[in-house]
């Protein structure tokens, strides 16, 4: 503001600019320097993304009488009432499927035994992508029709996508689990704002970093089966028979 303007600021806000577009303004008694830049991030598809996931079913009708616990950080899962919760044995397996229900690979392979996967299952973003069906560079027109506009961006890349991971928890009848991951990619514009201040010039000003940052959104949704006995029911069974 004031005498810190002029033609030296004026030369500081497009000297410190080397990648993007600078534009000085001046009034009466304040200037601004705004950096337009735009960039992609090198190589997105080599980020890795840490999967860690548990279940709780409970199977009394919401009477917190009778709830299975369980998940990929413990070796064991749980079950009794909410106050006297007793561990048992698990074998919870999960798998990783393509929208063509073929295996497809997170972390090097498709099916994780619960003695491997304890703490998180570890993959990159490509692979998710793979199992998803496309890629960075696909173009979101081709994905769902009418997604894209005029001035859209032709690809993934440049628009975002959500990934959204349909986690499917089974339990056959004789109380063997496994947990069917299914991706599903969908064309949306997926945007972050981050703002901080840092030096600029060489008389001790600062300036507003502000960025729009363009990415993937992972969300998950968990649904499944789980059985229960029930003496009443057999009983009633038997009767009606």
């Amino acid at each position: 503001t004031g005498s810190q303007c002029g033609a030296v600021a004026k030369e500081a806000c497009t000297v410190i600019n080397t990648t993007g577009v600078a534009n000085y303004k001046e009034s009466s008694s304040t200037c601004s320097c705004t950096i337009d830049e735009q960039f992609l991030v090198e190589n997105p598809e080599d980020r890795r993304i840490r999967l860690v996931y548990g279940y709780e079913v409970d199977v009394s009708g919401w009477e917190r009488k009778d709830i299975q616990r369980g998940g990929i950080i413990a070796g064991t899962r749980f079950r009794g009432p909410q106050h006297a919760m007793k561990e048992i044995s698990s074998d919870l397996q999960t798998k990783f499927l393509a929208p063509d229900g073929e295996d497809c690979n997170f972390g090097g392979k498709s099916t994780w035994q619960l003695s491997e996967s304890g703490g998180g299952i570890s993959g990159t973003l490509q692979e998710l992508l793979i199992c998803a069906g496309v890629t960075l560079d696909s173009n979101p027109e081709v994905l769902v029709a009418g997604t894209a506009l005029p001035w859209s961006p032709p690809h993934l890349r440049t628009l975002g996508l959500r990934l959204e991971l349909f986690m499917d928890v089974e339990e056959d009848l004789h109380g063997h689990m496994v947990c069917n991951i299914r991706v599903a990619a969908t064309p949306v514009a997926t945007a972050k704002w981050s703002s901080a201040f840092q030096p600029w010039g060489s008389s001790g000003e600062k300036a507003q970093h502000s960025r729009r940052l363009h990415g993937v959104a992972v969300s998950a949704h968990v649904g499944g089966r789980i059985y229960s006995f029930s003496w009443a029911q057999a009983v009633r069974a038997f009767v009606d028979v």
